[in-house]
């Protein structure tokens, strides 16, 4: 749904829980807007966010933290 939004999203690849982001922009940014805002992430490439939740984490808090990261991709334009 975020790729639509941001076609700076070049790739999203993953499994279950386990999810990395391509984007276009540097990641290491993108990484430090959302730990601002809440959410840690961690960039394993130049231009690859990797998302790695606890296994305990619930479909709100999923949405909470996609949520993060489209505004972080608003702020780091």
């Amino acid at each position: 749904e975020l790729r639509k939004r941001f076609p700076r999203i070049v790739e999203v690849r993953g499994k279950g829980l386990l999810v990395g982001v391509e984007v276009e922009a540097e990641a290491k940014a993108m990484v430090s807007e959302c730990l601002k805002r809440g959410v840690l992430l961690n960039a394993t490439a130049e231009k690859v966010i990797r998302f790695l939740p606890p296994l305990i984490t619930n479909e709100a808090e999923i949405d909470e933290a996609i949520g993060i990261l489209a505004k972080a991709f608003l702020a780091v334009e």
